[in-house]
């Protein structure tokens, strides 16, 4: 992946359950938290697809409260 040695995907804030995807490929299953961050260098393609599978069937319907990103190390 060009000169990243890692990559991680960075949630800010997720108010429900949920099962993170890359290249439909679950890489994690995470319950409510804060700040987290997931590693995908070894998932990568040079066309990716990221999702983000929330669990809300009950009030209060929080799911992905912050902001996603990625973050990259050189």
């Amino acid at each position: 992946m060009g000169d990243a040695s890692a990559i991680w995907v960075a949630i800010s804030s997720l108010g429900a359950s949920a099962e993170v995807r890359l290249n439909d490929v679950s890489i994690v299953k995470v319950a409510p938290q804060g700040w987290l961050e997931i590693a995908v260098t070894d998932g990568l393609q040079p066309f990716n697809e990221l999702q983000i599978i929330l669990e809300v069937s009950h009030p209060p319907r929080l799911g992905l409260i912050g902001d996603v990103g990625l973050e990259i190390a050189q």
